[in-house]
């Protein structure tokens, strides 16, 4: 690609022509000269030429080639390629060279401007005019009152035409367009009615209303449960595997590992008769060595006892625990036969008990091979899953965006938090070979972004929603779009224990059933609840979260979770005039870390964004750490070992302890009351004194007034850090000098 020389004045001496960069490596430039001048050395050495420009990459020249049997040129080569802005190649130090040829501007992206606007024509528009203004009856809105405007015209328009009869061609065809001007009429009235709130019917347009006031509008969730497998023999049963009941289909959320000795796990009483697992415990000892658990595993507990259908008894009485700990196992002498030692496998959960399990003669049994499942129903045949594809040119286009509805209703949706409105549709979307990202609002998308949204309609039927290429890429043309998705939602998931026991068979499992009942099962919200609900969540956000003051901006900030998950410990917000108006600039200390992401400053930004009032800007920053120098003398008591006393120290006043991010905040000095607290309570200390007290890097004269002071002083914006990490020095070091122990 080439970038022509403007129309400069005839040249006094040498220069450049014109600069080409090379098409295949871009990191290669060719200079053209005007005149041969490859004969003076000074045009071969890369230290006469520099490149200025580029807003983000700054490009420099690493050598200097001159082809062979070339003297009006030479070939630059770069350490890297530039960005899309303008860049100057200048040569310096070369006396030959004219001042006023010596710089030439070019880009390493000009053929991405070739086509910068559209260079068809636009058609110019043909005044039309009507020989005869007809008038219009804006009351006709319905086929009867279109079909006798239209006969009222035709004598006007066509006078010989005057056969009536419903058999007459022209009849059939006033008929026709009565009928389509009848759609279209309500189409009108539809339009009109859905642009507001409170007479919108489609869920789709009361969606689209309610994101502008952050009100979220939830469809409804899926009922989740718990499968317990009796297994044959050990087995992994993948994701999805699908268990029945009647018209009910739940899918497994998991892979899960089978195997047939955790089908009956018996409790061990150590030979006691009377026992019980008393109601809230969190514990238990088992008969027998079952290493295969690991913490995370489900256990389901329930009474075993029979009645006289040798059904269970009491089977309300079963409950489901996760396992909080690896189980330990042990082997103990068996305290009926002292000759013979028993296996026993410790298991621990973290959910109390909400009944008391008799333990006598196996009357209360632990069972693994528990896996969690949810409705819906993936499509399949001949055990290949089903997927919906088309070809792009097909897909109605409404708006602008390309939508595609789904063909089986309802759309699956999980809420893992068991809150509805953060239900997630389990739906996957493939556009050719690449797979899109969901997300909530299309309009937070870039031209670029292989976004899509989805929601449902009245019936349950799930909506896909492409970009426009402004908000969201526009799936390219030509291509094939791929959606695969689950079926089944809502409360009629909701079905009672021992009711999905439907299978495909696997000569791995002896049967399925579902313990507990399934719960979560929600229906979606009715438009009427929207419509009451919405507005007064706008009163009720405006209420609590608009900010005004630096305090509200900090509350407001420290009121940011995700996945509710609190992001942000500390946040110090503050006003700034910048000239024509204020500046909101919040200084942010995120939890558990010193480091902000880009996502997190994103997202909380939004955030606030919402909360501020107009007229003010927002400013999101990262907290001002103050690295600190501080270096101890401990005296260690005789009896101690010193390489055991150093081991504790260091921990105890690593940022994991003492330093961590979250025990100091804005200015909050680091007190040497403090520090000589936690070291004494550290056995094997005898004594401890401070001989560098000291911001990092400052002179050691300040240790003098800190430690006079008692403390280090840090700023209103500041936190103090100290990380003692030997590759980041400059984070904080902690140094001791020991004195004494063995």
């Amino acid at each position: 690609m080439i970038i022509p020389a403007c129309k400069d004045p005839i040249p006094r001496g040498q220069g450049i022509e014109y600069i080409e960069v090379d098409k295949d490596d871009r990191k290669k430039l060719t200079v053209h000269f005007l005149e041969s001048a490859i004969v003076d050395p000074e045009l071969k050495d890369p230290k006469n030429y520099t490149i200025t420009g580029g807003s983000r990459i700054n490009v420099k020249v690493s050598s200097v080639v001159v082809p062979s049997g070339v003297v009006d040129r030479v070939d630059i080569l770069l350490n890297q390629e530039g960005d899309f802005s303008i860049y100057s190649l200048e040569i310096k130090n070369i006396g030959i060279i004219d001042p006023f040829f010596a710089t030439k501007k070019f880009s390493f992206k000009i053929h991405c401007f070739l086509n910068k606007f559209d260079c068809r024509e636009v058609a110019k528009e043909v005044p039309t005019t009507l020989a005869d203004e007809q008038v219009i009856d804006y009351m006709a809105k319905d086929y009867d009152s279109f079909r006798r405007v239209l006969i009222d015209l035709v004598p006007s328009k066509v006078p010989s035409w005057t056969d009536t009869s419903e058999a007459d061609s022209g009849i059939v065809m006033v008929e026709l367009f009565s009928h389509l001007a009848d759609q279209l009429s309500y189409y009108q009235d539809r339009v009109a009615n859905e642009a507001f709130l409170k007479t919108a019917t489609q869920r789709i347009s009361v969606k689209l209303h309610t994101d502008l006031i952050d009100y979220k509008m939830h469809n409804g969730a899926s009922a989740t449960t718990y499968l317990f497998f009796r297994a044959k023999k050990a087995d992994l049963i993948l994701k999805g595997f699908p268990v029945s009941g009647s018209e009910i289909v739940f899918e497994l959320d998991e892979d899960k590992m089978l195997d047939n000795k955790f089908n009956d796990m018996y409790f061990y009483t150590w030979g006691n008769n009377g026992c019980y697992l008393p109601r809230g415990s969190t514990g238990a000892m088992l008969h027998g060595d079952f290493s295969g658990l690991h913490k995370g595993d489900l256990i389901l507990i329930r009474d075993a006892r029979k009645n006289n259908s040798k059904d269970d008894a009491y089977p309300w009485m079963r409950e489901v625990v996760r396992l909080t700990q690896e189980p330990k196992k042990s082997i103990v002498k068996d305290p009926i036969d002292k000759s013979k030692e028993i296996a026993l496998t410790e298991i621990v959960w973290s959910e109390r008990l909400e009944y008391e399990y008799c333990l006598d003669n196996s009357a209360a049994i632990a069972s693994g091979n528990i896996a969690k499942a949810s409705h819906g129903k993936s499509m399949t045949s001949d055990g290949k899953k089903i997927e919906e594809s088309l070809n792009e040119k097909d897909i109605p286009e409404i708006g602008g965006r390309l939508m595609f509805t789904l063909m089986h209703a309802p759309l699956t949706y999980l809420a893992k938090s068991g809150n509805p409105r953060e239900a997630e549709p389990e739906i996957h979307v493939k556009v050719g070979s690449e797979d899109w990202i969901r997300t909530e609002d299309i309009f937070e998308s870039g031209p670029f972004d292989r976004h899509y949204t989805v929601t449902t309609d009245n019936d349950g039927y799930g909506v896909v929603f492409f970009g426009n290429g402004q908000f969201g890429q526009i799936p390219p043309p030509g291509s094939e779009i791929t959606i695969s998705y689950r079926v089944g939602c809502w409360a009629e998931g909701n079905v009672g224990r021992d009711t999905l026991t439907g299978f495909k068979y696997v000569d791995s499992i002896e049967s399925v059933t579902n313990p507990l009942p399934s719960i979560g099962g929600i229906d979606p919200e009715r438009i009427e609840e929207v419509m009451m609900l919405a507005p007064k969540s706008i009163k009720k956000d405006l209420f609590l979260y608009r900010a005004i003051t630096p305090e509200d901006y900090e509350m407001a900030a420290k009121s940011y979770t995700e996945n509710n998950v609190q992001m942000i410990g500390r946040a110090k917000a503050r006003f700034v005039w910048t000239g024509s108006w204020y500046t909101v600039f919040v200084s942010i200390d995120p939890s558990g870390t010193v480091k902000m992401s880009n996502e997190l400053k994103n997202n909380l930004e939004k955030y606030l964004n919402r909360r501020k009032l107009s007229g003010y800007d927002l400013k999101i920053e990262p907290a001002v750490y103050v690295p600190l120098e501080i270096k101890l003398r401990i005296c260690i008591k005789k009896n101690y070992f010193a390489k055991d006393v150093k081991e504790v120290l260091e921990d105890a006043l690593s940022s994991k302890a003492f330093f961590h991010p979250d025990n100091f905040t804005f200015g909050d000095a680091v007190l040497a009351s403090r520090l000589y607290r936690a070291i004494e309570m550290i056995q094997g200390v005898d004594s401890a004194e401070i001989l560098v007290f000291k911001r990092f890097r400052e002179p050691e004269t300040a240790t003098i007034g800190n430690r006079k002071e008692g403390s280090i002083p840090v700023g209103e914006l500041e936190i103090a850090r100290l990380d003692n990490d030997s590759n980041y020095p400059e984070n904080g070091v902690l140094t001791f000098e020991f004195i004494g122990g063995k």
